[in-house]
């Protein structure tokens, strides 16, 4: 039978979608949105899933210059169009 630690809003699966939600500069609602996930939720859950499967720390960094190369080419555009 699940308690407060195991689930729920004072559970520690609680405190950690908050540290997450903190560190990403999102709001803790972004988890508890109606218990629906958003594209961006889904796919960011995603992306920490993928992330954890990869074991190699050169298998990071790969993925790591790949999403900066991607971020700065983005920025570029967002520039471009001001």
């Amino acid at each position: 039978m699940p308690n407060d630690r195991d689930s729920g809003p004072t559970g520690r699966p609680h405190a950690t979608l908050g540290r997450i939600a903190d560190a990403l500069g999102q709001p803790r609602s972004l988890f508890y949105d109606d218990g629906a996930a958003t594209a961006d939720l889904a796919s960011l859950i995603e992306l920490v899933r993928l992330w954890d499967g990869l074991r190699r720390d050169t298998d990071r960094e790969e993925v790591l210059a790949l999403a900066r190369t991607l971020a700065a080419a983005q920025d570029a555009r967002d520039d471009a169009a001001e």
